[in-house]
């Protein structure tokens, strides 16, 4: 399992957490996600941290610095020094004057008739706050503010190109409180040409041209994924893409289960032949029935502005991701807007057809002493949408989670437990809001279907979560929730890390959610899982009469490295293999009750794009000895602790609207905490 990191994400403003790091005016430039690209969309002047590295994230070299600098989507740095990456020139203020740092000695390759963008850093070592003046061509190239005392700023100087291709240069000053330095810009200005690619499926896609920089055709949206800083758009059929003549890198990929297509193709100025670009599959997991969810995606999300992705969109990346069914959440973000409530419909939406479902459901966003549930397959929503927002029509901590869920399985739904936390511990959840605090006392009064092992959050806080709650002999299914915003440009990918579903085929719905609720599935961000004990598969059951072997059998295969492929039992590995593909075919004797489920992890490389390792997790097999289930005294015993923590903590702080609400809430958290006491006292639930 991946080390934890231990530094605190960003404290959630009014805002996305990146959103304060962006420029008043350039929000729609490298913020939020449109269908614009070119020059249009360029960043010009003083620039934010966030925009300055979004814009950096255009060029493709630049990835691996820039996610030294991230964790995921969040820029984990708050000072320019840190972006010194190789086109960029950097100035810096001294006691003997204003002197380069960097000075890029080769020409930049640019396209004849467009605008090259310039990234230049300001640092100053003195004791004195001044306004830079840059001049570009003997011209002030934009307004800037004063370099604060000691302290660095970023600007992005757009270079408008010659319209015939050779050298150009392009002089450049500084002047900063009484000092100048100049230099000289060079640009390599090639022709224009046209790259025209036919998919031979819809595809994730990344386009890097002979400048170095990512394309993305007008009309799509130019994405960065989370956890590689890469540029991409999502394609189907045909697209073109005018581009600096010159070698381009063309590749694609349609989920976890597509091989990674490349391929460079010389462009000459003009036309060029179309190229087409097949997508091939290395897994047929799909033929026996297993089928790809996210519960946790919004379409809309994060500001009462920038309501602009349709369902078109979302179903065009729900093909190019190869995501079959997609758990859409209204869901209100910082204040009572609840984001695309419109769209809800109490059923599949009407774009769904085949192998890809869109379905508007419902993220219920719990007091901070609770969390948050993702709501499956609702006939009608759940309200409140929300509890615990001061000066909102639901100030108070009330109704618990436990309600909402009863409401949802009712209604013949299912639910799940999104992004569990960051330490598996009752203090050391979710740093930036939704801690899970209920959860233990929702699994026990037996309201929750699936936890989410695999999500935004740590494998770290989740799994050892989920061994001690099957430990108590609980059953629930593993579920993965990537918690992607559609609207922002530069978050998670939809599916990258998924929960497959074996519902047989055709792909129907209400089939999916019976089998998602039975647990019978498995969580991924790449490798491929089949495992079964006795013949039974992820979810199933054994009943032994007495101690006796039964037959392990689990194939792992993989596009991704894997170093650790173990079977887990009871929450400890007895059988371990240390690469994929592996096939194990083991007798073991089972001499008490048990859960058994496979467990793959490996380091991070490039198709990980929203997570920091490979990662994958079977719903166990559950074996009952002699009518006896798992009872683990030790586990039962964290929970009763946990519990106590949750009551003390709500009838101290939680708000209620009357007596009577504190006292319901509190005689809930009671109902579990007695569970949890049975069991560690050796009885049953």
């Amino acid at each position: 399992m991946k080390i934890a990191l231990l530094f605190l994400l960003p404290l959630l403003t009014a805002q996305e957490p990146d959103y304060a790091l962006t420029a008043p005016g350039h929000g729609d430039l490298s913020f939020w996600a449109r269908p614009e690209n070119g020059a249009a969309r360029l960043v010009e002047g003083e620039a934010a941290l966030g925009d300055y590295s979004r814009t950096l994230a255009l060029r493709r070299s630049n990835a691996s610095l820039l996610r030294k600098l991230r964790d995921r989507y969040f820029t984990r740095v708050r000072s320019f020094r840190d972006f010194r990456t190789p086109e960029a020139w950097v100035a810096q203020l001294t006691a003997e004057g204003l002197v380069w740092r960097q000075k890029p000695a080769l020409p930049v390759v640019a396209m004849a008739g467009a605008t090259a963008q310039v990234p230049l850093l300001i640092e100053s070592d003195m004791p004195v706050s001044a306004a830079p003046q840059v001049l570009l061509n003997g011209k002030a190239a934009f307004p800037a503010t004063r370099l604060p005392r000691y302290g660095a700023a970023g600007y992005l100087i757009n270079v408008p190109i010659p319209a015939q291709s050779g050298s150009h240069a392009a002089p450049l000053e500084i002047h900063l409180a009484g000092y100048s330095a100049a230099a000289v810009l060079l640009f390599d200005v090639r022709p224009a040409a046209t790259l025209r690619v036919r998919l031979s499926e819809p595809a994730r896609v990344y386009v890097t041209a002979a400048d170095g920089l990512s394309y993305a055709p007008d009309g799509s949206i130019h994405r960065i994924a989370a956890a590689t800083a890469e540029p991409y758009f999502h394609a189907a059929g045909a697209f073109s893409l005018t581009v600096p003549a010159g070698v381009a890198r063309l590749e694609a990929i349609r989920g976890p289960e597509s091989v990674w297509a490349t391929k460079d193709v010389s462009l000459q100025p003009g036309g060029n032949p179309e190229i087409y670009l097949p997508l091939k599959h290395w897994s047929d997991i799909g033929t026996q029935g297993w089928h790809a969810g996210d519960s946790h995606v919004h379409a809309n999300y994060a500001a009462r502005s920038h309501q602009n992705i349709t369902p078109q969109d979302v179903r065009l990346i729900a093909e190019a991701e190869d995501l079959h069914v997609l758990n859409l959440t209204a869901a209100n973000s910082y204040d009572n807007f609840i984001h695309d409530e419109t769209l809800f419909t109490g059923r599949p939406h009407p774009l769904s057809a085949g192998r890809h479902i869109l379905y508007w459901n419902e993220e219920f966003r719990g007091s901070d002493l609770y969390g948050h549930l993702g709501l499956f397959g609702l006939r009608s929503l759940v309200r409140p949408f929300f509890t615990g927002l001061p000066g909102s029509a639901s100030p108070y901590d009330f109704p618990l989670n436990y309600h909402q869920a009863k409401q949802t399985q009712d209604q013949g739904g299912a639910v799940t437990y999104m992004h569990p936390g960051y330490l598996p511990s009752f203090d050391g959840l979710s740093a930036a809001g939704g801690q899970p605090k209920e959860l233990p006392a929702d699994v026990a009064l037996g309201v929750i279907d699936a936890m989410d092992v695999l999500s935004n959050a740590y494998e770290t806080a989740s799994v050892p979560l989920y061994y001690r709650l099957l430990n108590c002999g609980f059953r629930i299914g593993v579920s993965a929730g990537s918690d992607t915003f559609l609207n922002v440009r530069d978050h998670y990918i939809p599916g990258a890390g998924r929960v497959y579903v074996q519902s047989g085929n055709p792909l129907r719905y209400d089939d999916w959610l019976k089998a998602y609720k039975a647990g019978r599935s498995f969580v991924t961000n790449g490798p491929i899982i089949q495992f079964t004990v006795d013949g039974q598969g992820p979810g199933g059951e054994l009943q032994l009469a007495n101690p006796r072997t039964v037959r392990i059998r689990a194939a792992v295969d993989a596009q991704v490295p894997v170093d650790n492929i173990q079977i887990i039992i009871n929450g400890r590995p007895v059988i371990t293999r240390t690469n994929a593909p592996a096939h194990i075919d083991e007798s073991l004797t089972i001499s008490e009750p048990s859960w058994v489920a496979v467990r793959v992890t490996g380091p991070w490389e490039r198709r990980i794009v929203n997570d920091s390792q490979v990662f994958a997790h079977t719903t166990p097999v559950y074996i009952s000895l002699a009518g006896r289930n798992v009872r683990k005294q030790a586990d039962a015993q964290y929970f009763v602790h946990w519990m106590q923590q949750m009551i003390d903590q709500v009838s101290a702080a939680g708000r209620f609207a009357n007596p009577a609400q504190r006292e319901e809430a509190l005689a809930l958290l009671l109902r579990a905490l007695e569970i949890y006491r049975k069991i560690a006292a050796g009885g049953t639930a």
